[in-house]
């Protein structure tokens, strides 16, 4: 939830390990706030694309979300 935006720089702090976040989290702004404390997974709906784009759709989306988390 967008909400959950305003307190991610809290959550290496409780010893998690993974961030599981959903389409409305710019991955950037989440990469930015854990650092490389933890492992980022998400921002992919699972409508749209995922569940009706074609094999390079997905792979196309997937790419972009990893490009902007990687930095």
């Amino acid at each position: 939830c967008t909400r959950s935006q305003q307190v991610l720089d809290l959550y290496p702090g409780v010893g998690a390990r993974l961030l599981q976040f959903g389409p409305d989290v710019d991955p950037a702004f989440a990469k930015e706030k854990v650092g490389d404390q933890m492992c980022l997974l998400g921002n992919l709906a699972s409508t749209g694309v995922l569940r009706d784009g074609t094999p390079q759709e997905v792979e196309d989306i997937c790419r972009q979300v990893i490009e902007k988390a990687a930095p």
